[in-house]
């Protein structure tokens, strides 16, 4: 038998496997690893950034968003809580994310009948510091083939999915955070 699951460019056909006769052969299988993002744009620290908008705004005749001192004490650092500058992606962003995957299987049988059972786990967390945003999956696979009798054969497939997908609730582009992050500007007080 096979079964369809969902695939960036359709529907994949999947063949399951049967069990085969023979005494009980038992498989398991575990996969760690690690993800990280593969691009993270370059931000502007909070001095470059009221730099770039002073001299926007000096050379469009605009008055200016931050005085030539607010851009002086972005830039030495010399008040922390009312000219912070802070790497927001450093703040929120993890460097590694892990991912696993595992599966656990028997199989087996006699002429009359033949067994394959299998259940396996996958979980990737999302990239996000202190957030719940991850992937979960739990998967169960039963094919059982039965003979009745030399006229009649019984085959029977059972297979049952559980995701538990977490993320930024947005339908842009890179989420909610993203956009957070590449309009925002720094915090007056």
């Amino acid at each position: 038998g096979s079964i369809g699951g969902k695939a960036a460019n359709g529907v994949r056909c999947i063949t399951t496997k049967r069990g085969k006769v023979g005494k009980p052969t038992v498989a398991i299988s575990y996969n760690q690893g690690l993800g990280k993002p593969t691009i993270v744009p370059k931000m502007c620290n909070t001095y470059e950034y009221t730099s770039l908008i002073s001299e926007n705004e000096i050379a469009s005749g605009l008055p200016l968003t931050y005085s030539v001192a607010d851009v002086k004490k972005y830039q030495d650092g010399s008040d922390p809580l009312g000219h912070p500058s802070t790497d927001w992606y450093r703040e929120v962003f993890k460097n590694w994310s892990s991912q696993n995957s595992g599966n656990v299987s028997i199989s087996g049988g006699t002429e009359d009948f033949k067994y394959f059972i299998s259940g396996s786990s996958k979980f990737q967390d999302g990239f996000y510091k202190k957030s719940a945003s991850n992937y979960k999956q739990q998967d169960i696979t039963i094919n059982l083939d039965g003979k009745i009798n030399k006229y009649v054969s019984l085959v029977t497939n059972v297979v049952g999915r559980i995701e538990n997908a977490n993320s930024p609730s947005t339908v842009s582009y890179g989420g909610g955070i993203f956009e957070s992050l590449s309009r925002s500007k720094p915090m007056e007080v």
